[in-house]
């Protein structure tokens, strides 16, 4: 998918409304659509960068999985850039745009559809310099203009398809708060879902990746 025009960033510090046609995961509401919600979210981390709190969250809107990456591992400057490999409408597993220059508290969001194996199955990369001694990831041969594996975390999700999905990443182990950040900004693909959630997590954490590593 292409990118779409980026929203305006907002000064409330509780994120702000997301700009036209951009959704924002919800922290807090239920899924009305199906009468439950799955629990089966298999997570694989990094074993050196770990997820931050509230960074991952996955979500079955109007009976579409959404899956957002908040930009919370680097609360000072811009981080590398965020893509996704994810399954199309096909079951195939394709390679996302990239979003690169990502201030903290920035999000991008991605649709994901079963795959041929009968589960959802997605990767979010994360990339930048401050990595490049903890992380080293393969381009998986599909990714357009991912040269170098250095500094590339991978984080793997999968999940069913027959059931609704809320998941959100807890906090990594000794690690209970964070700063916020003043400007939230939304960047997403150009097939944007007609719904647009509202609720967005103000609770949020960073991890520093320049501080010595430990496992997630």
């Amino acid at each position: 998918p292409s990118a779409s025009p980026s929203a305006e960033p907002t000064s409330d510090p509780d994120r702000g409304p997301p700009g036209p046609g951009m959704p924002v995961i919800p922290m807090s509401s239920e899924p009305s659509e199906m009468p439950s919600v799955c629990e089966d979210v298999t997570v694989t981390k990094h074993d050196h960068i770990p997820i931050p709190y509230e960074a991952i969250q996955i979500e079955t809107i109007n009976g579409m999985n959404l899956i957002a990456a908040f930009q919370f591992w680097k609360n000072n400057g811009f981080l590398g850039w965020i893509r996704f490999t994810y399954c199309d409408t096909s079951g195939e597993m394709v390679c996302s745009q990239e979003y690169s220059n990502l201030a903290f508290g920035d999000e991008v969001w991605q649709d994901v559809h079963c795959c041929n194996s009968g589960s959802a199955v997605v990767s979010v990369y994360v990339q930048d310099p401050t990595f490049r001694i903890l992380a080293s990831t393969q381009n998986p041969g599909f990714c357009d203009g991912w040269d170098s594996p250095r500094g590339v975390a991978e984080y793997m999700f999968e999940f069913p398809c027959d059931c609704p999905i809320s998941y959100v990443s807890p906090p990594p182990d000794g690690q209970t708060s964070s700063p916020t950040s003043p400007i939230r900004q939304t960047k997403s693909p150009t097939n944007t879902p007609s719904m647009r959630p509202s609720s967005q997590p103000t609770n949020t954490m960073t991890i520093d990746p320049s501080a010595s590593p430990s496992a997630s």
